[in-house]
């Protein structure tokens, strides 16, 4: 991997790790980019995003939009007034190649961790380096123009290789020579994983001994170590290190899965403090001990943290009554003032609390929120109305006949006329609102917003389309619409 990092650097390119689930694709990344070589060769960073199944999940691929918009912001942090504007992942792709040609001398690799669908890789078929892990080999994106390099993953770690990697826990190569230590490693697999489990576990709890972890393992998997497959010895492993967590550590670690749930893959440390209601000093202390026990990985250019896929998986199948937590997380967010949100509280709330509502089956109230002028009106500044769009489209809500087909006016009318904007171009929701149905709720909120409007600014300018029923809808009527919808200097114009 190292190899291929080193090869390619300073030009276009993949560098791709395939091979089967829980075979250590991540951990074997993670270890390439830590090396000080590959960190001095991109120093201008080294950015970390997490992708999963998107092709499966509803919104899929305005979740992919997101992320590659807050590769835009890692990228280039003054870009956020272009950031807020992207609306597609086309458009998306346009300005993060618009962004490195901005920094030709910059040095930046890009990873991908996880990717299971083919448009994940075309969408990032951009002029940069990217190193990217998945299970399926169909997508690495061979037909780009650029350099690849592919390197498949088809075993675990030998024995030697796992021997190498615990004496990097311990400091210790000579503990390695004892028998115990030996049919320890050998029950790992060859999983990366298992192996840097268990050392945090003797590195942190020096107390422990090797058969306590062994007989922990045995005791926890219900079978004898001889018996254990490759991704048993994985949960086992991690199991037994959260075992090792205080009871409070470990109820706040299973409680990250929320993060996932709602389609969020890495945190800051200001949103985990807010879940956690714990002060910023004790949220970071926590989370850089979960680092050291391997169970979260770190991003410290950006200040993010991530769980891996593995154990994402499973603290989600160890949480219970999630619909409990998610709903507390909605009743902080209703109860906190605006003053005291700061901008990444801000900005969490408008890309994940609709999701956060579904989660806690609160449909009247996310319902509430979707139809709220206001609502829709920051969260299109925020995050363009492609995120807006997929809050409506989100399957089996619970809804009256009445609210459904008033959510699908919302939706519909946004989706039509706010999808041919461009990057650069805002969209007034006032203005989309006022080209609704007359006899629509989106219609009569958004006229008495307009109205409320021009008494307070006497520069503001809303078309009443008072004919628009009387007509179908051709090219020239969509024309006018987009032309509408801009900012008032080109509506006056």
């Amino acid at each position: 991997v190292r190899k291929g990092l080193n090869e390619l650097k300073g030009q276009p390119g993949w560098v791709a790790i395939s091979g089967m689930a829980a075979i250590g694709k991540t951990t074997l990344a993670i270890d390439a980019v830590n090396d000080e070589v590959i960190i001095k060769s991109f120093p201008d960073g080294i950015i970390w995003q997490n992708i999963g199944p998107l092709g499966v999940s509803p919104g899929g691929e305005n979740s992919l939009l997101q992320k590659m918009k807050e590769i835009c912001l890692m990228l280039d942090e003054t870009s956020s007034q272009l950031v807020s504007q992207l609306f597609s992942i086309k458009s998306c792709k346009n300005a993060l190649n618009k962004i490195i040609h901005k920094f030709p001398s910059k040095r930046i690799l890009i990873v991908l961790d996880d990717v299971w669908d083919e448009f994940v890789t075309e969408a990032f078929d951009i002029n940069c380096l990217i190193m990217l892990t998945t299970r399926d080999k169909m997508c690495i994106y061979s037909d780009c123009s650029t350099n690849v390099c592919e390197i498949e993953v088809k075993v675990g770690l030998s024995e030697l290789q796992c021997s190498e990697l615990l004496a990097k826990w311990l400091g210790d190569g000579e503990i390695l020579k004892m028998t115990e230590v030996k049919h320890l490693i050998s029950k790992c697999h060859g999983s990366p994983l298992a192996v840097n489990i268990v050392g945090a576990i003797k590195k942190y709890n020096p107390q422990v001994t090797w058969s306590n972890i062994e007989d922990r393992l045995c005791q926890i998997d219900g079978r004898k170590m001889s018996k254990l497959k490759y991704k048993d010895s994985i949960n086992s492993t991690i199991e037994l290190s959260i075992e090792y967590l205080s009871e409070a550590d470990r109820d706040r670690y299973i409680n990250l899965a929320l993060f996932s749930q709602v389609g969020c893959q890495q945190f800051q440390k200001e949103i985990v403090a807010f879940f956690w209601d714990l002060d910023i000093f004790d949220t970071i202390f926590t989370l850089n001990n979960l680092v050291n026990k391997s169970l979260l990985s770190y991003n410290s250019g950006f200040e993010l943290w991530s769980l891996h896929p593995l154990l994402n998986e499973f603290i989600n199948e160890k949480q219970e009554d999630a619909f409990k937590y998610h709903r507390l997380i909605v009743y902080k967010f209703n109860e906190l003032k605006l003053a005291e949100e700061g901008q990444k509280l801000s900005n969490y709330k408008y890309e994940f609390l609709a999701n956060h509502m579904a989660k806690a089956t609160l449909w009247e109230e996310r319902h509430q929120l979707l139809t709220n002028i206001l609502w829709i009106k920051s969260k299109i500044k925020f995050s363009g109305p492609a995120n807006l769009i997929a809050d409506y489209e989100l399957a089996d809500q619970k809804l009256s006949e009445d609210q459904n087909a008033e959510q699908e006016i919302f939706r519909s009318t946004i989706r039509r006329l706010c999808a041919n904007l461009t990057g650069t171009e805002r969209c007034d929701i006032i203005q989309v609102g006022l080209m609704a149905p007359k006899t629509s709720g989106f219609y009569k909120k958004s006229r008495e917003f307009a109205v409320q409007e021009l008494c307070n600014d006497e520069n503001k300018l809303y078309f009443d389309l008072i004919n628009s029923m009387n007509r179908t809808r051709d090219e020239t009527d969509e024309t006018l619409s987009i032309k509408l919808l801009k900012d008032y200097e080109t509506r006056l114009t």
